[in-house]
C-alpha cells in the first residue's frame, strides 16, 4: 500500500475489526441465551413469573 493511502488502510482495518467483534458479541449472546433459554423447565419459569408478578403488583 502506498504511503500516502496508509490512513484509509488502517481505518479500514479498524472498521472490520469493530464490525467483527460486534458480530461476535451478537453471535455468542444469542447462543448463551438459547442454551439458558432451553435449560429453564416450565416450574422454573412458573416461579420467576411469580417473582416477577410479585414484585410488580406489590404496593408498599
Amino acid at each position: 500500500m502506498p504511503p500516502e493511502r496508509a490512513g484509509m488502510g488502517s481505518a479500514l482495518n479498524d472498521t472490520h475489526q469493530q464490525l467483527g467483534i460486534a458480530f461476535g458479541v451478537t453471535v455468542l449472546g444469542s447462543l448463551l441465551a438459547a442454551a439458558y433459554r432451553t435449560g429453564l423447565t416450565a416450574a422454573g419459569c412458573a416461579l420467576i413469573g411469580a417473582a416477577i408478578a410479585g414484585t410488580v403488583l406489590r404496593r408498599d
